[in-house]
């Protein structure tokens, strides 16, 4: 068995509304405290099984999609303790709007794949810094040649391309984007795309956070062109 204590000081928090504060279980076994006051919060988790390999989540509610909440209010002095470890997080604030633009990545697979399990319809969401913007299009084109070296289009189909910069970031916000981009249905912003190209790193020697820029193309796009 594997008890987690978490504790951590919330300010600015609506009474009204509260958060709920959910511990997620590598097996989706999970549990949920409800905190409507502001101040000292702590609770305690309990995890009945394996402690080996055990992957913990924690969801802060009312919305996953941090940036679109109720209310404005922040978590600092953020701790996790299990025997041995004892790990504090960096300050969250969970705002109604961002004063530098933002992007919501989400992503599922079909199969299990990256170490995950998505047999129960599990689904990543990160939200970065940084933006998407129109890039030019994708074409494919099948041409045949005659004889007398006339040509004929047999089909051809178009697909528009985006490209996506991210703000200075860490290594591991990288790692995980770089994967996200990689599942079966992938989302920026709620619509779906497909990755096209590799994902690229703008190396700097003088930080440890860095920006990335990748490319991206629509899902769907116009219907092909077949020749009769």
């Amino acid at each position: 068995d594997v008890t987690y204590t978490c504790w951590f000081t919330v300010t600015g928090l609506d009474s009204t509304h509260g958060m709920a504060v959910e511990i997620l279980y590598s097996d989706l076994s999970s549990e949920t405290h409800q905190v409507n006051t502001n101040g000292r919060q702590s609770f305690t988790f309990s995890y009945t099984g394996s402690a080996d390999n055990v992957t913990a989540l924690i969801i802060i509610s009312p919305s996953p999609h941090i940036g679109i909440t109720s209310e404005n209010f922040t978590l600092s002095n953020f701790y996790i303790y299990t025997p041995g470890n004892d790990n504090k997080s960096g300050a969250f604030t969970f705002a109604t709007g961002f004063a530098f633009p933002t992007m919501l990545f989400t992503a599922t697979n079909n199969d299990s794949a990256f170490g995950f399990d998505y047999s129960k319809s599990f689904t990543h969401y990160l939200r970065v810094w940084g933006n998407i913007k129109y890039n030019g299009y994708t074409e494919e084109k099948e041409v045949y040649n005659f004889s007398d070296n006339t040509n004929l289009l047999l089909t051809a189909s178009q697909l528009k391309q985006y490209e996506i910069s991210i703000g200075d970031a860490a290594e591991y916000v990288h790692d995980c984007l770089s994967i996200l981009r990689l599942h079966d249905t992938f989302t920026i912003n709620d619509k779906e795309y497909i990755p096209d190209g590799d994902y690229a790193l703008q190396v700097r020697k003088s930080t440890f956070v860095l920006p990335a820029k990748f490319t991206v193309k629509e899902q769907a796009g116009p219907s092909k062109n077949y020749a009769l």
